[in-house]
């Protein structure tokens, strides 16, 4: 099932009631339309095995609202095409397929469930046990093969002279889980199989950190051959200071994908990184992840649509800038298609313009800021910059957005944020960058109306400063047994998920 299915459904959901006229009693005809187009674009949306019925209530309505597209839609038809909505969310959520014989694609032979018991293992990624499974039955790998090699894990490491009778090459493949298989046996595999390589959907490079870029670059000329044996959509780099090499491997592929993943970008020349950005068109998502010092935000030509964009550079050359060169460029074509936005944000005195960066983001659900740098807690006059540059953002942020998260080190930030300016559309707040008191955390949920729709919180409760030990130069936070419990028993009443016992 797609990633982003069930957070578009509920945001459409939430969208049909905060959009409907009280006053007139029905839902304009603007947010038919709008709501139309969006449920079309879901019904199109891949399902697991056997709960292509639960779309049964999403066709009918579509065809509701089709039938009514050019007009508002009466009080009493928005509760029946929520109800409809509401039917199909629990169905899609339900652990098992929904018996009806409607469903064509319910499993019904051996075969089939055990395909579906093979391919829900393979969702745990490289933890699963689907290689181990394998090898219980030969009739289980046809079955599982489309899993199985769906994602190439390809670790490179320096290995000791006692490893080497093992594997000969210091290049190892860890297939669905901890299955390991030399390289050479896997390049002869995809030779003798080349449909093999076209079931290879991601690749994921990891390498030590104690591996010197000299030494690995020879390896980088297997991870190119895969590349353009396999052709896969995704490609995930974790490499540390090797990014270089993998950056030009991607370049050297020509190829398009669909999601890339940099970890510790170095801080060399980046041209070659922005050229292959630029070259990409069919990306959808990004994640840029950086620890070093030096990397420049540039002002780049990008034309992909991106869904999901994670933006993590924590040495930037131009602090004061921050990321909103770079993030205004990889988003300049994305407004009515990114839902998913992890970001960096740099409180220095010149950065104030970073709050109107999500404006015109109208499909947004998911927004997570990282509050960088840290900023001490006697420090008056940066405290006061810093809350009045949230402040703004707070008050710009997309009625679209469901889940907002801030992180970064409470101890540095104490001071209050208003939240009144907050969609009603947020169900989950994460505030843990924010060191507040229990007085003014029981205080924000009773007298804010905008949270009314939230039901999830997650807010620092730490006893200490630094949340461990007390040591005689700290000071203990009002934060106690019995605080936690008066704020715990505040969000059961209200129905809120809080953190969860210490």
């Amino acid at each position: 099932m797609s990633t982003t299915l069930l957070p578009r459904l509920r945001g459409a959901l939430v969208s049909l009631w905060a959009q409907l006229d009280l006053q007139q009693g029905s839902l304009p005809s603007k947010s038919c339309r709008w709501l139309l187009e969006e449920l079309k674009e879901l019904k199109e949306m891949p399902v697991p095995p056997g709960y292509a019925s639960s779309f049964h209530p999403l066709v009918e309505a579509i065809e509701k609202l089709q039938s009514t597209s050019t007009s508002s839609l009466p009080l009493i038809q928005v509760t029946y095409i929520a109800n409809l909505l509401t039917s199909t969310i629990t169905l899609l959520t339900a652990p098992f397929p929904p018996f009806t014989i409607l469903d064509s694609s319910r499993p019904t032979l051996p075969s089939e469930i055990i395909f579906l018991i093979l391919h829900q293992l393979a969702a745990q990624k490289h933890q699963s046990d689907l290689a181990a499974s394998c090898l219980v039955s030969r009739s289980f790998l046809p079955l599982a093969r489309e899993a199985l090699y769906d994602t190439l894990y390809l670790e490179i490491r320096q290995t000791s002279l006692e490893e080497m009778d093992q594997f000969p090459q210091p290049t190892t493949l860890r297939r669905g889980s901890q299955f390991l298989v030399n390289y050479d046996k896997l390049s002869i595999t995809l030779v003798r199989y080349p449909f093999l390589g076209s079931l290879v959907h991601r690749l994921v490079v990891h390498t030590d950190n104690d591996s010197a870029p000299v030494v690995l670059q020879p390896m980088f000329d297997d991870v190119l051959s895969l590349l353009k044996s396999c052709q896969p959509r995704h490609i995930h780099f974790y490499v540390g200071a090797a990014t270089d090499a993998a950056v030009e491997v991607v370049w050297q592929s020509g190829q398009l994908y669909q999601s890339i993943e940099l970890e510790e970008i170095a801080n060399n020349d980046q041209s070659r990184l922005w050229e292959v950005l630029e070259e990409q068109t069919e990306l959808k998502n990004l994640s840029l992840r950086s620890y070093g010092d030096g990397l420049a935000s540039p002002i780049i030509t990008f034309t992909s649509r991106l869904v999901q964009l994670n933006l993590h550079l924590l040495n930037l050359t131009e602090p004061t800038e921050g990321v909103a060169p770079l993030f205004e460029s990889l988003t300049s074509y994305s407004s009515s298609t990114l839902v998913q936005v992890d970001l960096t944000l740099y409180f220095e005195d010149q950065s104030w313009h970073w709050h109107d960066l999500f404006c015109d983001l109208r499909v947004l659900r998911s927004l997570t800021l990282r509050l960088f740098p840290p900023t001490h807690s006697t420090d008056q006059l940066k405290q006061q910059q810093e809350r009045h540059q949230l402040q703004l953002l707070l008050s710009r942020i997309p009625s679209t957005v469901t889940s907002l998260s801030f992180l970064g080190s409470p101890n540095s930030r104490t001071y209050f944020i208003d939240l009144g300016n907050l969609p009603p559309s947020i169900t989950h707040l994460n505030i843990t960058a924010f060191n507040l008191s229990p007085s003014t955390l029981l205080s924000l949920l009773r007298s804010s109306s905008t949270l009314q729709n939230l039901t999830q919180l997650q807010y620092h409760s730490s006893s200490f400063n630094n949340g461990e030990t007390q040591t005689e130069t700290e000071i203990p936070l009002p934060w106690n047994p019995t605080t936690r419990a008066n704020v715990a028993a505040v969000l059961d009443e209200l129905g809120i998920l809080g953190n969860p016992p210490p």
